[in-house]
């Protein structure tokens, strides 16, 4: 374990996410969906991936994976020919694309034209950012733009702000939720305790009135033997 380094234990860089993975509120969804649309609408989207496949069908990295794939075709073949020939020939296609993408053959491929993807974003941006100063004018626009230049370490600030003044708000509803409960049960004790007392009073009268009847005939009744 010693051999181990730290670089060993190093996190894989963080994959950006796809718009439907963002928490975006309906109306946000919509406005990037609308853009899209128009982006597409006005060929953007099919002028980039032409450039895209363009640039890729031009370089070395295509000779490379069609050495690569043919490679790999062959010795799949050589390795289960009854698998790929008989009984139909043309169901070999798709399975040696299927063999091929379960050995990774397309993988570096993906990355190449990924990359050829990337050098065009920068001018795709460009082409959406218009379309939403056309949309929402240019100071909205702006504005969006500038928040959406925030840094990571900005969004976990502001979302730490955000989560104490949640916890403050929900401490300061628990107080207010307890102090309430509290003047509930002291109500409910003094009305307990002044029913108790109207009850001891009206027992005290009765008593009172009992012991006056009593009086009053043993004053009668010591009256009739004079």
């Amino acid at each position: 374990m010693s051999g181990i380094t730290h670089d060993a234990y190093e996190l894989p860089p963080r994959k950006k996410p796809k718009v439907s993975e963002l928490p975006l509120s309906s109306a946000q969804r919509a406005s990037v969906d609308g853009m899209l649309h128009t982006f597409k609408k006005k060929g953007e989207f099919d002028a980039l991936r032409k450039k895209t496949f363009q640039q890729y069908n031009e370089s070395a990295q295509r000779g490379m994976f069609e050495a690569t794939l043919r490679t790999f075709t062959s010795t799949e073949i050589d390795r289960e020919p009854v698998k790929y020939l008989k009984p139909d020939r043309r169901m070999g296609a798709p399975l040696l694309e299927g063999a091929a993408a379960r050995a990774n053959v397309y993988m570096q491929t993906e990355k190449d034209v990924d990359a050829y993807i990337d050098q065009y974003l920068e001018t795709a941006e460009r082409a959406l950012r218009r379309i939403r100063r056309d949309e929402v004018g240019d100071e909205a626009a702006g504005e969006e733009q500038q928040r959406g230049n925030k840094s990571d370490e900005a969004y976990a600030a502001e979302a730490e702000e955000r989560r104490k003044a949640r916890a403050k708000k929900n401490a300061e509803e628990e107080k207010a939720r307890r102090k309430q409960e509290a003047q509930e049960r002291k109500k409910k004790e003094l009305e307990a305790l002044k029913k108790k007392q109207e009850e001891l009073m009206k027992e005290t009268e009765k008593l009172q009135r009992e012991q006056k009847r009593r009086a009053e005939r043993e004053a009668w009744k010591a009256a009739e033997k004079q």
